[in-house]
């Protein structure tokens, strides 16, 4: 044996060694890990499954969210408060069934991208004042006075199968009712709205977020009844007599888990509450599961760490020397291109593997940069081909003589009001055609966004007023055109059009620096300035989409370090700045 362990070559010597060095430690650090690490490992995991469950809470939340929103706009039409005074009060000589048209209409837009609402419902007592969806009976007399005491606030209840003169619907819905108030006359309630929508909507955000198969999820009302459930068997069910609930109700938090024994089974309730409305979400996993990825982990573990051990010991010093060193270097450069110097340098010491990628990765790092760069300006010519594109489908001759001719109409017939609205109309087209031309100067911006002015002038009349500070030593300088005249028609839309009463924009045109700073602001309905900015970069709102053009021309032609910023509070208005940098030819 001895003369056997002497005839071994050295790389068998320290393969050897190295197992038997590292064997009794690894099974002494399992059997130490196993003693003491299991529970704080379980209580991980058990952590773990809790913050995914917790995420069904907004997900729950935005179906309440949205069904909340259309019961809003059924409180506050006009047409149900009068088919209320039709058909309840007798009052006012009014067509019931056009009525019932103008809310259908209403309603037919919130829910056309919500098919899991089921039905809509207005009584006014035994009185059905409008019906959408399925035609079902009214719920109990109950749930009705329960919405009137609750004056406006929404009522739930569990899943239950919808009822109608002909058959019982085999799904289960969850509704919300909600009283409607009389608009004339405060604190009298006029009627009840019923919102049902289908239960699987619940259930199916519950499911998936369930890592685990044979678990089941539930959503309990404080009474113990069953709103959702993944185990359709629990639906139109009470649970409130189980242990498993009983405990998660007495629990003070706001979530946690609680642990039951049932057939012999360990089980873990993972749960958390909600306010308004008061459910609370039950989770039922099996501890086994826990047990089971603890295990799986063990061995991973003592695998990787044992892996990890004999390949540092047997390569630690051949590996720093010949690959360390110039992955580092290499990784050096990287955080270079990180930065955005593409402009890397590494010395071809050898033709092994980390020669070879070594010149590789400055070949790709100069295609990179000669790629950047013919995208941008790919990029650039191709907004450039869209506009123009745009523009040479408006015949501008054809354009020009027709308003012309209208205008001349209009002088013939001395109506004044007309002609200037013609003539600014034209000035208006000839500005956005600009002959095919992106760059115009900032004077004639300004010209443009006048003539603007004067159109909406004639339809806001004095809701409108615009206050402009300009730095006229700047009108000369070039830049592209279309940029100021959106931002003020975005002040008007979105927030003094929506204002109750008149209201004030202000245009400042100034330098910052070397910058053009443009700022409009006014006092109108405001909003979240984050909400805005993040739908205007993401293009999420077609209404915002000239602000996201502006903002995507800027950095196309200048760069990231210019374009547009928005501040808004929702009642105090809304400001954007606008900035590019001043031109040479800018100042006289």
């Amino acid at each position: 044996m001895k003369n056997r362990i002497v005839n071994m070559n050295l790389r068998k010597k320290l393969y050897t060694l190295i197992c038997l060095l590292i064997l009794i430690p690894v099974i002494l650090a399992g059997v130490v890990t196993d003693a003491v690490f299991i529970s704080r490992f379980q209580t991980q995991e058990r952590d773990v499954a809790l913050n995914v469950l917790l995420q069904a809470r907004n997900n729950i939340r935005y179906v309440l969210g949205e069904v909340e929103n259309i019961s809003l706009m059924l409180l506050y039409d006009d047409s149900i408060q009068s088919l209320y005074r039709a058909l309840i009060m007798q009052k006012g000589k009014v067509n019931v069934a056009v009525l019932r048209r103008n809310v259908l209409k209403s309603l037919s837009s919130l829910v056309f991208n919500r098919p899991y609402v089921n039905a809509v419902l207005v009584t006014s007592g035994s009185e059905k004042l409008f019906e959408f969806g399925e035609a079902v009976t009214s719920e109990d007399d109950a749930l009705y006075q329960a919405a009137v005491e609750a004056m406006g606030r929404p009522v739930w209840t569990e899943a239950r199968q919808l009822r109608n003169t002909v058959r019982v619907n085999p799904q289960h819905y969850v509704s919300m009712l909600r009283a409607i108030s009389d608009l004339n006359e405060y604190g009298q309630v006029i009627g009840v709205c019923r919102i049902s929508f289908v239960e699987s909507v619940l259930s199916n955000t519950l499911s998936e977020l369930n890592a685990y198969g044979d678990s089941d999820a539930t959503i309990f009302d404080m009474s113990g009844n069953v709103v959702s459930s993944t185990d359709k068997a629990l639906l139109g069910q009470n649970q409130a007599r189980t242990e498993a609930l009983a405990l998660a109700l007495q629990d003070g938090r706001t979530s946690g888990y609680v642990q039951t024994v049932e057939n012999g089974r360990s089980l873990t309730h993972l749960f958390f509450r909600m306010n308004d409305p008061n459910w609370i979400v039950v989770q039922t996993v099996d501890d086994s599961h826990f047990h089971a990825q603890f295990t799986a982990l063990i061995v991973l573990m003592a695998g990787a760490l044992l892996f990890c051990l004999i390949f540092t010991a047997v390569y630690s010093v051949v590996i720093g020397n010949t690959v360390l060193k110039p992955i580092k270097r290499m990784y050096r450069e990287m955080d270079r291109v990180r930065k955005g110097d593409l402009e890397i340098r590494i010395p071809y010491e050898s033709e092994d593997e980390i020669g070879q990628l070594s010149r590789q990765f400055v070949r790709m790092a100069h295609e990179l940069k000669a790629l950047i760069e013919t995208k941008y300006k790919q990029q650039i010519l191709l907004k450039e081909a869209e506009l123009q594109n745009l523009e040479s489908q408006i015949n501008p001759h054809f354009l020009y003589n027709t308003l012309d001719t209208i205008r001349w109409i209009a002088v013939k017939n001395k109506d004044t009001v007309v002609c200037e609205q013609i003539e600014a109309l034209s000035d208006l087209f000839r500005h956005v055609l600009n002959k095919g031309e992106e760059m115009t100067t900032l004077g004639e911006e300004l010209l443009h966004l006048e003539n603007y002015l004067l159109l909406q002038k004639a339809r806001y009349g004095d809701k409108i007023s615009v206050e402009m500070q300009i730095d006229e030593t700047l009108l000369g300088m070039p830049m592209p055109k279309l940029l100021i005249q959106p931002l003020v028609e975005n002040a008007i839309y979105h927030g003094i059009e929506h204002k109750v009463g008149a209201g004030t924009i202000r245009l400042n045109v100034g330098r910052e620096d070397n910058n053009l700073l443009v700022t409009v602001e006014d006092d109108g309905v405001g909003t979240q300035g984050e909400e805005i900015s993040r739908k205007i970069y993401d293009k999420q709102d077609s209404s915002l989409f000239a602000l996201h053009n502006i903002h995507e021309r800027i950095q196309l032609r200048y760069g990231e370090a210019y374009g547009e910023r928005f501040y808004s509070q929702p009642g105090r208005g809304t400001r954007v700045e606008l900035r590019i940098p001043l031109e040479q030819d800018a100042a006289r």
